[in-house]
């Protein structure tokens, strides 16, 4: 069939046209479009033990056709369940159901002898000529992934992601898999060890503890994934699972560092881990490895962790086209200059490293033979993340193509999985050393170390084979003498630690005995990595990618006094009102500096804009560091640039040594809207513009100094959260009615809550009514007016009451609620903190009390501005707002008038906060500018608080349906006052009042 047949077909089955029209379409995509050999298209099969006929079967996919699935669901589903359980029990194979009425598309399977969806499809509405075509396409790559027909895929990144991403059918069935290997292996010691060392790597990359079964399978998928395409990149068969995950046949071949045992493998110790192996070796077979262009597993990985999940974890990987850009600018000699990437993720920058490497070796004629070997040699990779770095030594493989398999001697891959911060890395009397900590088997077990000499670690190959030999002395039962020997013997670098390595060698064995030994080589000979490329004589020419992205306040109290003494030590520490927001990048930026380039090399990495222009990164970008010193020749603003990441970013290029100094005085702007945001630099041609602007437009008045009176009188409102502790919602009463003193509330739940807690179950009891208050969230304001609040449980009497104070004062309602939330809330909390503590944080909540009756509030987010006038003398102020109380009724219309208008917004919006969709915070800016307190003498001031006063009418008579949300009320008011002309008289007031004499000149004709 033609393209336009097949679109044609599309479209006559996204009408739903009956169970025969549906079975005709579906049997000419699978054969037509999918390439399946119409023999084995079996039409009507009978299945005599499940009583009918199934409508089609390919390979061990059952399809069932509808008329109008929305409305056979259950028949389709009894039906499907049979036929599978029927298939699966006579061929002892799994099978996939799929439902079709030929609009809708459900695909099933059978776990554990229940029906269970995997995914699901709909076909888009058909407006335009093109959408048909469009369809086809879409609908072909779903139907590919669920039945799996094709045999030779294109390895690139849409296909990827329908074949093994989140989506798919063949990682949903894996997911099964794996949750029922965890249930049955994941008490065991060895097993538990890998889990346990797993959270712990993740605990350095994002600051807090990562323990989530979810994250732990996906992270063994894509292992498995990665390790699978190793060896069909280099051809190598692929034999038994644990030959393949253990990288025996790539030690053979003599490729090292490619592929070794790591906590992913746990999946053997089941009996049903080989045979999970095979499944997923069979999709990934399916693909050509031919002419890859892109580094497309990181496009895999993003698919697997969903949005969420990447925004808590920080983890958007730098797109193709800029790795590429960053990569030619930054390695100007690739044939002489060493390249390290200190945090490379999937290996992106690497992998264009590697390609321009190759590219001048071959042009200089370099021989075919030798090119692997010299890319290994020059351009380095350090990751702490397990999967990344797995994931980064395929990347290198794939950049390397043709050249591996041409070599003529041995090559290593070398990427680490390792602390590029060095944190695992103490210094001690004698030296430094690094410390692996070994996480205790059982509660009150106490936790030890294996320590291991700096300067051993600096030896590679000493390095290596001491820690092999620990091992197999260890595995042979070898006493602590008798490992001192061999390293007498084979290691004469190792002779001065002998003592530190035999008390090592002695913590090795008790892991050993209590069977949790196996997993060490690979932990300890990674760590040491980072100490042998910081040696003097191992630094590198040339430092590029994109370091961590993470503000104090997301990281752990331990990490928090670590990155501050560190910033401190670097003098690179702003502190004060910007404490929280200061960033890991910057640290990561000047400690790479220091250990790992030469004098005179140069760094390029992708940073957070702020770092061009936030007063938390004032002492860095001076580029004067207290140790070593750095002057920025270069800088690229991307925050024209869509799609990106989802907070603005730059580059910034820097040399080592003299002459030192800040960021240039213009920087490169990038513009455009790309095709997608994994673009390959190919597909920007004709998207990117380039062109230079002044950085002095980026050197504005910070928000925190000068401006108005006001910013003083204004606070941040209560840490209500988690939500599910703090607001909650009325139970209806029953027949017998309800208590008026104390009623009976339970957990309110949304959308927007977060994990773990919006998966927690509601908590339900009855509440004195004291204790249940009105509170406004940032949703609960709009221009002029107060939308619905929300009701909280605020435990305040003369003081904020815990469990037990409520208890002492008979408050047995308050008491159980509060009792139950401190329980919950010690279970799952992040901080140190308690319940008490985070609703109190910063005494945010306690100041509110008294409650003032006549305040000003105002959104603390947003893209434009929300802000009123209350009068209640019983709502709580949430975080999500910024509040002030004032006796006077005109004083507030005053602020709300400039708060409300766009005028005083579009003045401060460079000094916002941006995100993916651009300004998003606006904190105090708003005070930056400069205006005075209210005053009834001063007519402009006067104006404005009338015109606010018709501004509320207009508000108050815009009708808002129940349920409304919010965003479309806040647009609704703008309207209005648009439309009456408020706003822009108010507008012009503001500008009037903004434009007058400085405050200064004011006093003085006073």
């Amino acid at each position: 069939m033609s393209s336009e047949r097949i679109a044609e077909t599309v479209a006559r089955l996204a009408t739903k046209p009956g169970h025969e029209h549906v079975r005709a379409g579906i049997r000419d995509l699978l054969i037509e479009g999918l390439g399946a050999d119409p023999k084995d298209v079996d039409l009507e099969k009978r299945v005599p033990e499940a009583r009918g006929r199934i409508d089609a079967l390919l390979g061990r996919t059952v399809f069932e056709f509808k008329s109008d699935l929305a409305k056979e669901r259950g028949d389709a589903e009894e039906q499907i369940d049979r036929y599978l359980k029927e298939r699966e029990g006579a061929t002892r194979d799994r099978y996939v159901g799929l439902a079709t009425d030929g609009y809708q598309y459900v695909a099933f399977e059978l776990r554990d002898g229940a029906l269970v969806e995997l995914r699901e499809f709909r076909i888009a509405a058909l407006k335009r000529p093109t959408d048909a075509d469009r369809e086809a396409e879409r609908l072909l790559a779903w139907l590919d992934g669920a039945v799996a027909i094709q045999s030779s895929l294109p390895a690139d990144a849409l296909t990827f992601t329908n074949e093994l991403g989140r989506e798919s059918v063949a990682y949903r069935r894996v997911l099964g898999d794996l949750d029922r290997l965890w249930r049955e292996v994941g008490t065991e010691p060895e097993v538990a060890l890998k889990r346990q060392l797993w959270s712990r790597f993740l605990a350095i990359v994002y600051g807090s503890a990562i323990n989530d079964d979810g994250l732990w399978f996906q992270h063994t998928f894509l292992t498995i994934v990665a390790k699978c395409i190793a060896h069909r990149v280099v051809g190598l068969e692929v034999g038994d699972a644990a030959d393949m995950l253990s990288g025996r046949h790539f030690r053979e071949a003599r490729i090292a560092g490619a592929v070794e045992s790591d906590f992913f493998d746990w999946v053997l110790a089941s009996p049903a881990g080989e045979a999970l192996v095979r499944k997923i070796e069979g999709h990934v077979l399916r693909f050509r490895f031919d002419d890859i262009e892109t580094d497309v597993l990181k496009v895999l990985y993003e698919s697997l962790i969903d949005q969420e999940q990447r925004h808590d974890l920080g983890e958007y990987y730098t797109p193709d086209w800029l790795a590429q850009l960053v990569c030619e600018r930054a390695v100007e000699r690739p044939l002489e200059q060493t390249v390290l990437d200190p945090a490379c993720g999937s290996g992106g920058f690497l992998f264009h490293g590697i390609r321009r490497y190759v590219a001048a070796a071959r042009a200089a004629g370099v021989p075919a033979d030798r090119i692997a070997e010299g890319a290994s040699a020059r351009i380095f990779g350090i990751d702490i993340h397990p999967v990344a770095v797995i994931i980064a030594r395929v990347t290198y493989l794939l950049a390397l193509g043709d050249s591996i398999r041409e070599r003529r001697d041995a090559v290593s891959v070398p990427v680490y999985l390792s602390d590029a911060m060095q944190w695992s890395v103490v210094n001690v009397m004698a030296g430094r050393e690094i410390q692996v900590p070994v996480p205790p088997a059982s509660d009150g077990e106490p936790e030890t170390s294996l320590v291991f000499p700096g300067e051993l670690c600096a030896h590679t190959v000493a390095f290596d084979t001491t820690v092999d030999l620990m091992i197999q002395q260890s595995e042979a039962g070898a006493t602590a003498e008798g490992l001192s020997a061999a390293l007498r013997r084979r290691v004469p670098e190792a002779e001065p630690f002998l003592g530190s390595l035999s008390q090592t060698y002695r913590v090795l064995r008790r892991l050993q005995d209590a069977g949790r030994d196996h997993i060490w080589g690979y932990v300890v000979r990674n760590l040491g990595r980072p100490l042998s490329l910081s040696a003097r004589d191992g630094r590198v020419d040339v430092l590029v990618g994109n370091p961590p992205w993470l503000p104090l306040r997301d990281m752990s109290k331990a990490m928090q006094g670590r990155v501050r003494g560190d910033m401190a030590a670097y003098d690179i520490w702003v502190g004060g009102k910007v404490a929280t927001h200061q960033d890991l990048s910057a640290l990561f930026y000047v400690k790479c500096v220091d250990q790992y380039l030469k004098p005179g090399g140069r760094i390029a990495f992708v940073m957070p804009r702020a770092a061009l222009t936030r007063l938390q990164f004032e002492k860095f970008r001076a580029g004067v560091w207290s140790g070593p010193k750095a002057a920025f020749t270069e800088a690229w603003d991307l925050d024209g640039v869509s799609p990106l990441f989802p907070v603005p970013s730059c580059v910034l290029f820097a040399t080592r040594g003299p002459p030192w100094g800040g960021i240039p005085s213009t920087v490169e702007a990038f513009e455009g809207r790309l095709p997608l945001r994994n673009a390959s630099l190919r597909e920007t041609d004709g998207h990117l513009r380039r062109r230079a602007v002044e950085v002095t437009a980026l050197k504005e008045v910070t928000k925190d100094s000068g401006g108005s009176p006001y910013r003083g009188a204004f606070r941040q409102g209560a840490t209500l959260v988690p939500r599910m502790l703090c607001l909650v919602e009325r139970v209806q009463a029953g027949r017998l009615g309800g208590s008026a003193a104390a009623p009976l509330v339970r957990s309110r739940k949304s959308n927007q809550d977060k994990k773990p807690w919006k998966e927690l179950p509601s908590l339900q009891g009855n509440v004195e009514v004291e204790f249940l208050r009105p509170v406004l969230l940032g949703e609960s304001i709009a221009p002029y007016r107060t939308l619905a609040p929300s009701l909280g449980v605020v435990p305040f009497r003369r003081e904020l009451l815990s469990a037990e104070a409520a208890q002492r004062e008979g408050l047995t309602g308050l008491a159980d609620w509060l009792r139950r939330s401190e329980a919950v809330w010690n279970e799952h909390r992040s901080s140190a903190m308690s319940f008490r503590e985070q609703q109190d944080y910063f005494g945010k909540l306690s100041a509110q009390f008294p409650i003032s009756p006549l305040r000003v509030v105002y959104s603390k987010a947003g893209t434009l501005p929300a802000a009123c006038l209350i009068n209640d003398p019983t709502a709580v102020i949430d975080h999500k707002l910024y509040w002030m109380a004032t006796d006077s009724v005109q004083a507030g219309r005053y602020l709300c008038a400039i708060l409300n208008s766009d005028e005083a917004r579009q003045r401060v919006e460079h000094l916002q906060s941006r995100g993916q969709w651009g300004a998003r915070d606006f904190d105090k800016v708003i005070f930056a500018l400069d205006f005075d307190r209210f005053d009834v003498r001063n007519a402009t001031h006067v104006a404005l608080a009338r015109a606010a006063d018709e501004a509320e009418g207009i508000a108050h008579a815009v009708e808002i349906a129940d349920g409304a949300p919010f965003v479309r009320a806040r647009k609704a008011i703008r309207d209005a006052l648009t439309e009456a002309g408020v706003a822009e008289r108010i507008d012009g007031l503001v500008a009037r009042l903004l434009d007058g004499p400085p405050r200064d000149s004011r006093k003085a004709k006073k």
